[in-house]
């Protein structure tokens, strides 16, 4: 009876540093080493440990993108010299690196991901949310880094609650994120009580207008593949439930009527050109547009670290783009607010093996709904203002290494 006991005890503690990674992927804003920044690496290092006891195991081959990624951003490292904000743009890629294998030998290990696990992240999540609107508003935001935009009185704030996140943008983003986690594990659970919980916390406690827009962006590009490529009464379906969803937003509307989101989508009927007023849109936007052109005008090269700030400042000056410069603060771009869109300025044309990573590692089930929702529904996300070094990104990655290998395991 003693020697069970203690094997028991020993198998507890061998799974102990898996349990923490997947812990830390789904809190990864715990500010528990005080960097004073969003993203914390809690989760890298013990990514890095399982990384180093499973280093003799094999790997998805087409996991050797992110080696090329790796070298790439070392060699720009170098070559923009170390400083505090080049080595955190490094940071990124080796996260890449590092954090998406060791969730995929967590979950090899544990044997999937533990639904009773989610469950319970969620029910955290939004408790903590819950308390933060209706009793405190910063309520555990001391093991935060920051806790941007809430207001002293949780009855006057108006963007949301942060949760356990920075600010209520990074709280809805982590919410699709743990959407997107059901959508690739527990689908066929069809557990609608989940679901709901999600919803109500990105629509009434998160309120973010960034992860809604990328919500029903991501709904209208998979409706549109679907009446595409789909038979008559599939169409007749999808138009029934657009127009649910349409008629359910109008009912709905009065209640977000002193929101921020409601704010700014009446700017955008009233006159689409004032939305650049709104300091963080333009920032946002900015970060993905400049981006993204920088491609092109560097004729793919890497235009590395430390250098997007007087990139923007040059832009800022020219006559053609004042129009996105209205409310520009020099200051406001120390960082590029877009993951994708931070890979591509960097990194140049090899930023473009980031999504094409990703792709590959799900590329055998997106015929799948849920599976080619899930996608659209990340990658528009890693538009937005999340950096690639977030460890909840992080696992989206891992996990999808681990649902293809399974599905090659059962297909085989």
């Amino acid at each position: 009876m003693k020697n069970v006991f203690l094997s028991s005890i020993r198998l507890n503690l061998s799974e102990f540093k898996y349990w923490a990674l997947l812990f830390f992927c789904f809190f990864p804003y715990l500010n528990l080493l005080r960097l004073g920044t969003d993203t914390q690496p809690n989760a890298l290092i013990f990514a890095f440990y399982i990384l180093l006891i499973n280093i003799n195991k094999s790997i998805p081959k087409h996991y050797l993108i992110t080696i090329i990624v790796f070298i790439i951003a070392l060699i720009i490292l170098l070559v923009s010299g170390f400083s505090l904000s080049s080595i955190l743009s490094f940071s990124n890629y080796s996260s890449i690196l590092i954090v998406p294998i060791a969730v995929y030998f967590s979950l090899k290990k544990l044997n999937g991901l533990s639904y009773k696990f989610f469950k319970s992240c969620v029910y955290v999540w939004l408790v903590v949310g819950l308390i933060q609107k209706f009793i405190s508003s910063t309520f555990l935001t001391f093991l935060l880094s920051r806790s941007s935009g809430i207001a002293l009185d949780s009855s006057l704030n108006t963007r949301g609650v942060v949760g356990l996140a920075p600010e209520p943008t990074y709280h809805g983003s982590t919410i699709l994120l743990f959407l997107i986690i059901y959508l690739l594990n527990f689908y066929e659970k069809k557990d609608y009580k989940i679901l709901l919980i999600l919803v109500f916390q990105l629509f009434f406690l998160s309120i973010s207008s960034t992860s809604i827009v990328v919500l029903f962006v991501s709904i209208f590009l998979l409706f549109s593949y679907l009446l595409f490529k789909s038979n008559f009464l599939t169409i007749v379906y999808t138009t029934i439930g657009a127009s649910c969803i349409i008629l359910f937003l109008i009912f709905l509307a009065p209640l977000f009527s002193n929101t921020r989101i409601f704010n700014i989508i009446n700017l955008v009927i009233s006159n689409p050109q004032l939305i650049f007023f709104d300091q963080s849109i333009s920032e946002r936007f900015n970060a993905v547009y400049f981006t993204i052109s920088s491609l092109f005008e560097n004729f793919g090269m890497p235009k590395g670290f430390n250098s997007y700030q007087n990139y923007i400042h040059e832009k800022s000056l020219l006559p053609e783009y004042n129009m996105y410069f209205i409310n520009y603060r020099f200051e406001n771009y120390s960082r590029i607010l877009s993951g994708y869109g931070m890979g591509f300025y960097e990194l140049g044309i090899f930023g473009l093996l980031i999504p094409g990573f990703i792709f590959l590692t799900i590329k055998r089930q997106i015929n799948k709904t849920n599976i080619l929702f899930s996608i659209l529904l990340f990658n528009l996300l890693l538009f937005t203002a999340m950096s690639l070094n977030n460890s909840a990104i992080l696992f989206v990655i891992g996990n999808m290494l681990f649902s293809n290998y399974n599905f090659i395991y059962k297909n085989c």
